[in-house]
């Protein structure tokens, strides 16, 4: 099973600040602020490079809401159980 991880998990595994990440990226942090809160509307260009940067295969990154991701998580739990 393909484990997906969020962005702000992605960043915070590689090591990375918001601030650090806006300014790899030339964006202001509050974008980062809300691609980690809601990545749905991402551009394909700005999440390949997020993931080069975090060390990560697009594939592997949560496209989506915060809290959609938790639910996801959560119910798969319960249907291991």
């Amino acid at each position: 099973m393909r484990c997906l991880v969020s962005l702000e998990a992605a960043r915070v595994n590689a090591g990375y600040k918001q601030k650090e990440v806006a300014s790899k990226l030339n964006v202001h942090v509050s974008t980062i602020q809300r691609w980690e809160k809601d990545s749905s509307g991402i551009a394909g260009l700005s999440v390949n490079k997020m993931a080069a940067l975090y060390g990560i295969s697009p594939d592997d990154i949560f496209l989506g809401k915060k809290n959609d991701l938790i639910v996801l998580i959560r119910s798969k739990a319960i249907g291991e159980i």
